[in-house]
């Protein structure tokens, strides 16, 4: 879309939003009547933009000068155009006739030709006191290249806005995540400066530096940047991850670890990541990490029977792992084989006793599929419990297990605490709600799902919640 400001091009293009356009002119001009032809001009150059004809979008602009020359956004919107339409000459026109009270010509120019991409233009253009009105907008753009998934260009571009503009937090640690993914090394200035900068806003900038730091010892950039991805899909940053995976492996094609999470990355980004973890057990049949994360794509994927042959071989391979026999529990359940899906839950409990996030996860199959509650979940979540005692969710999770007991009492002192605790968390408000409507306190247990709702609307708690509050309308 070259150098068209793209907001107000998606203004432009989206029906009915080119008339926000024309509110600005009128707030420009003030209580100054406007001539009916700057609307139109206006709507001509919102359907050549449409059409792809830049050259009629600015004909149109060039008539909107002629009827408004005191709005500056028009001046600066036919500066931006004149390149695309041909006539790159006309933008310093456009630019000098922007009327006093306007952006700084000389920001507005070098904003011009960092849009271009003409990079050396842009820094000797740059005014000493530089444009922080244009910053924001930049920073925006680099991170819409992010999104779409073009880490060189936005590593690119960023580095030319650090090199012109005074650093931020966020940028800093974007453009150091970016170097990280083919030179960890290299990212380290720009993580340390997010960090030094603002501690609190840079939390993973830090993460990603004692991340780098720790592989250093390794002396082995695969590893490293192996390391780098691993960090980065902590962080569910997976689209990064597998760069950061497919570099390892361009550094070395035998890295079957780095292979086997790539392909994890490319499942959880969107993309077949099968290739690449059929390859990876292929490559290491003896080890159990590939089939691990094989089991898990075919988890997610729909297919359990699949899912639960390549856990069993990572069992069989790694018998006294905890958390395959957890991934072995969830296929069971997901295969309907719920006694055992329990036995793997449980046993992956007694492998770890001191884990409370084991236990919590045996607590929690047994409240999801009520079964054995009493026997198992109950205890489970007691002990999830004391083992963690500050953990919120844990007494959340023993409160709704009195529930399903039947201890209304209990149930309504855990539940009562883990909101005091934390007021945010949705779970509790749905078992409050729970908890109310089975009392016959329906005022109180509906507004409880409504916050429930309101605090998790598109996860899992909302949804039970939303379904709790149709059920009450029927």
């Amino acid at each position: 879309m070259a150098l068209y400001d793209r907001a107000v091009v998606e203004l432009l293009r989206r029906r009915g939003l080119h008339v926000g356009v024309v509110l600005v002119l009128i707030l420009a001009l003030g209580t100054t009547a406007y001539p009916r032809g700057l609307v139109d001009d206006l709507e001509a150059a919102a359907t050549a933009i449409r059409a792809g004809r830049p050259d009629l979008a600015l004909q149109a602009l060039t008539n909107a000068i002629a009827l408004a020359p005191n709005v500056p956004e028009l001046h600066l919107l036919a500066a931006r155009g004149a390149p695309t339409a041909e006539v790159p000459d006309q933008t310093t026109q456009f630019l000098d006739q922007i009327p006093e009270g306007g952006p700084r010509p000389e920001c507005l120019r070098w904003d011009t030709a960092l849009r271009a991409r003409e990079i050396e233009a842009a820094l000797a253009q740059l005014p000493g006191g530089a444009c922080p009105e244009q910053a924001a907008v930049f920073y925006q753009e680099a991170d819409l290249l992010v999104a779409a998934g073009d880490y060189e260009s936005a590593s690119e571009f960023l580095a030319i806005l650090l090199s012109s503009l005074p650093a931020t937090p966020r940028a800093s640690e974007t453009l150091g995540t970016l170097r990280a993914l083919h030179d960890p090394e290299g990212a380290l200035s720009h993580l340390r400066l997010a960090v030094d900068l603002d501690p609190q806003a840079s939390s993973f900038a830090d993460e990603l530096i004692r991340v780098i730091e720790s592989a250093r010892a390794g002396d082995n950039q695969a590893y490293s940047l192996a390391q780098v991805g691993q960090a980065l899909a902590r962080a569910g940053k997976w689209s990064m991850a597998a760069a950061a995976f497919e570099n390892a492996l361009a550094q070395d094609p035998a890295y079957t670890e780095a292979r086997a999470y790539y392909g994890l990355a490319l499942d959880r980004s969107g993309q077949d990541g099968l290739p690449q973890l059929e390859l990876a057990v292929a490559e290491a049949p003896q080890a159990p990490l590939p089939y691990v994360l094989l089991g898990k794509h075919w988890l997610i994927r729909g297919d359990p029977a699949r899912a639960l042959e390549a856990f069993e071989r990572a069992a069989v391979l790694a018998p006294e792992d905890p958390l395959i026999a957890i991934d072995l529990g969830a296929a069971y359940a997901a295969a309907g084989d719920l006694s055992a899906a329990r036995q793997a839950y449980q046993y992956a409990a007694d492998l770890a006793p001191d884990d409370a996030a084991l236990w919590s996860l045996l607590a929690q199959f047994t409240l999801d599929y009520e079964i054995e509650v009493n026997e198992v979940g109950l205890p489970a979540a007691r002990k999830a419990l004391i083992l963690e005692p500050r953990d919120v969710a844990a007494l959340d999770r023993l409160g709704y297990t009195y529930f399903l007991l039947g201890n209304r009492i209990l149930a309504r002192r855990f539940i009562f605490e883990a909101i005091q605790a934390d007021g945010n968390l949705a779970s509790a408000h749905y078992h409050l709600g729970l908890l109310g409507l089975a009392a016959g306190e329906i005022e109180r247990g509906q507004a409880a799902l409504e916050s429930a709702v309101a605090l998790d609307p598109d996860g899992r708690y909302g949804n039970l919640a939303r379904r709790s509050l149709e059920n009450l309308k029927r």
